[in-house]
């Protein structure tokens, strides 16, 4: 493969390098049809935007252009054009243009062009990503392609720059893995991972006897060479206990935490107490805590630290030996100081347990401090504040770890000048079983007769002291159309059977108990009467009673408010009883302002009708069922539902519908859950199937079988085993597979 050499044809492209890489591969994609038509793309002006260029290429051509980047803004101009452009030489000059003076490789051969970006990633590490496109299609390849069906490539004489690196294409799972000296690619094919080893010095994949005698090769060189290199996998903890041998050496007890917070940040929480006196009234007596926050230059526990700590401590010191000053030994000091610092250290891992740390630390503290005689009982003398500068921390202690992760320390220097390749992982085919798990479905019960209602509220209004409906008073027309419509549906389907009308009044509380009772029932048989007569029903239909004064509403609607008095009234309403001045109290509460604004804004609410709709449903057949689910769903049992699934694919867009639509129905059903569930787990989708299984009450063996596969989705293999344990027969298949993989592992 050959660099291809710029050669520039067309002005410089205005183009962002954001949309770069989006750009050139639409641009590649049309060359090879482009080419194939023979055509020119005229553009008429001196300049044009790229979705000019692509109207025009789809309004000239048959080809469409699909765009779905974030990055690439249809309404940039990209250059100035000087005559037609002819397709091929547009194509590759605009890319040669697009690319030049970026971070991007553009290389052609007679069979791949190849595109190659080299970047560093978030750890600093320098990465490359190449795309291959098949010079004669303008096409992504495929491995496929390549190499045929099979994925063993071993004795195969071929390039790596004839290989698909780091794609994902056809639906096919590849990746590929480098380091510097080989790349592994990897693919899946029937539930099983396939490697293949490139030498990236010589460009050829290899055989096993290839990757045998290179392993040979470099050992042999490292021992003549007289250097040794380990690469071991330490696993550095995600939390330890520490303590500080200088301190120890005080008799000072001491205690720290160090938990990890990031990816090179930790937090250190030390305790210090020490509360000895020692012979001739000696004592340096004290409690001290000194958090500090962490930044690590190489990674968390491991290698130098810088860090920033507070401390506060309070003391009881005195008749101190040398070196400190004789001032402090003839006298005692007792009181508190607070302060912070900076301060710099490093950690060596001796294994993945044990460790040492040294650290020293500056900064400040201010002391408030009385100060004695130094004997026993010395006499008070004065009472003092210090700011003080300078040491803060000094500790070298031990550490043990604990939890943690896998990580590669760094290697340590080598004696000799030259690199050693790294060693390759043996060059022998690696099967990963994938197991497919099967989620549990159950059948729902048959509904014999299906009991369905529905439930509404009217807030209609009447005159003062009137119960007699009148549809044109104020908003009684709107309210009215609520249970209008509900009736006029059931009464046109004739697969409705309406067998009942429940109606209960209610009445806002003002004035006597007695008399909004009778008034909350008189409204209630006015709006039976009222929907008798228009629609031809029989009285006995109707269920019809008052329920009074709706205190629970009125309850509720102060406790949501923001009125400064509502727990005053909210005391009144649960302390007080209806016959016991309840309304009175409210009424005299802050000078009637609050029974007032209760009168205007809540009394409305409490003036309504609540009613109930009963019918029934016969029992459909799968095909009327299915013309009923996209009317009327809620006239469908859950078994009719789970019939009309079976029907379909499983996994297509109809047979979710079906059971999303059935768990939104019957919401508290653990039946419509687990099947919502399971169809959710059979497209992967996770979380639609936690959601579900969140709201099953009933754990039993098909709970526990879908949820083993949920947490298998989720990473957690171990709840998963224990979740296929306590599922039994169900979750038998299920089990065997997790077992297998883990195994394979």
């Amino acid at each position: 493969m050959c660099k291809y050499i710029i050669t520039n044809k067309i002005n410089k492209l205005l183009v962002n390098k954001k949309f770069i890489f989006s750009l050139a591969f639409l641009l590649m994609f049309c060359a090879a049809p482009l080419l194939a038509q023979e055509r020119r793309i005229s553009l008429e002006g001196t300049s044009f935007t790229i979705g000019e260029l692509f109207k025009e290429i789809e309004n000239q051509t048959d080809i469409r252009i699909t765009n779905r980047s974030i990055y690439l803004n249809r309404h940039e101009v990209i250059g100035e054009v000087i005559g037609d452009i002819t397709s091929p030489e547009m194509v590759r000059d605009a890319v040669d243009q697009m690319l030049a003076g970026t971070d991007f490789i553009y290389q052609s051969s007679t069979t791949y062009t190849l595109i190659t970006i080299e970047r560093r990633n978030e750890h600093g590490e320098h990465v490359t990503e190449q795309v291959f496109v098949d010079a004669s299609t303008g096409r992504i390849v495929r491995i496929d392609d390549v190499f045929g069906q099979s994925v063993s490539l071993e004795g195969r004489d071929v390039l790596i720059s004839d290989m698909l690196v780091g794609q994902v294409l056809s639906g096919d799972a590849y990746s590929y893995h480098s380091s510097g000296a080989y790349t592994v690619i990897t693919a899946v094919v029937d539930n099983t991972e396939r490697r293949v080893f490139v030498d990236m010095n010589t460009g050829q994949v290899l055989t096993t006897e290839g990757m045998v005698q290179r392993m040979e090769e470099i050992q042999h060189t490292q021992r003549k060479q007289r250097t040794h290199r380990i690469v071991a996998d330490m696993v550095l903890p995600a939390w330890g206990i520490k303590t500080n041998l200088l301190y120890d050496a005080t008799a000072t007890f001491n205690l720290a935490v160090e938990f990890r917070t990031g990816e090179k940040t930790s937090l250190e929480i030390p305790f210090n107490y020490n509360p000895f006196t020692f012979s001739n009234n000696r004592k340096w007596k004290h409690f001290l805590v000194q958090p500090e926050f962490r930044y690590w230059t190489r990674e968390t526990f491991d290698g130098h630290f810088f860090g920033l700590h507070g401390h506060y401590a309070i003391y009881n010191v005195g008749n101190l030996p040398k070196p400190f000053s004789p001032y402090m030994q003839k006298h005692r000091f007792q009181g508190w100081l607070a302060g912070a610092g900076v301060s710099y250290g490093h950690r060596w891992n001796f294994n993945h347990r044990w460790a040492m740390e040294a650290t020293v630390g500056v900064g400040y503290a201010y002391l408030s401090y009385d100060k004695f005689d130094c004997g026993k009982c010395g006499e008070f003398l004065s009472s003092h504040t210090k700011n003080y500068f300078g040491p803060t921390k000094v500790g070298l202690s031990l550490i043990y770890g604990l939890g943690g992760r896998s990580a590669t320390p760094a290697p340590a220097p080598m004696p000799a000048p030259a690199p050693v390749l790294p060693l390759p992982a043996p060059p022998v085919v690696v099967e990963v079983y994938h197991p497919t798990f099967t989620a549990s479905f159950v059948t729902p019960p048959v509904e014999e007769v299906k009991v369905r209602e529905e439930i509404g509220s009217l807030f209609l209004e009447f005159a003062v002291n009137s119960s007699t409906i009148t549809p044109s008073f104020r908003n009684n027309t709107s309210e009215l159309q609520k249970i209008y419509n509900q009736l006029d549906e059931a009464i046109r389907d004739p697969n409705t059977n309406i067998t009942g009308v429940s109606i209960i009044g209610h009445a806002s509380i003002e004035g006597t108990y007695a008399h909004n009772l009778a008034l909350s029932e008189r409204r209630a048989t006015s709006l039976k009467e009222h929907l008798r007569i228009r629609y031809s029903l029989p009285a006995n239909l109707f269920n019809v009673r008052g329920a009074g004064e709706d205190w629970v509403t009125l309850d509720s609607l102060v406790a949501a408010s923001n009125m400064p008095e509502r727990f005053q009234i909210l005391e009144i309403i649960r302390g007080t009883g209806i016959f016991d001045g309840r309304e009175r109290q409210l009424m005299d509460l802050a000078g009637g302002n609050p029974y007032r604004r209760m009168k205007d804004e809540f009394f409305p609410a409490l003036r309504r009708v609540d009613y109930t709709l009963h019918y029934t449903i016969p029992p459909f057949t799968v095909e009327t069922a299915k013309e009923v689910f996209r009317t009327r769903p809620g006239n469908l049992s859950l078994n009719e539902m789970f019939l009309i699934a079976q029907t379909y694919t499983p996994g297509s867009p109809e047979y979710n519908e079906l059971f999303e639509t059935a768990a939104r129905l019957f919401p508290d059903n653990d039946i419509a859950n687990l099947n919502a569930a399971a169809a959710a787990l059979d497209r992967n989708d996770a979380v639609t199937a936690a959601r579900h299984l969140d709201r099953v009450r009933e754990h039993n063996a098909v709970y526990w079988n879908n949820m083993g596969i949920l947490q298998y989705l989720q990473g957690d293999k171990s709840a998963a085993a224990e979740s296929f344990r306590r599922s039994g027969e169900a979750g038998t298949s299920n089990a065997e597979g997790l077992n297998r993989h883990l195994q394979s592992l």
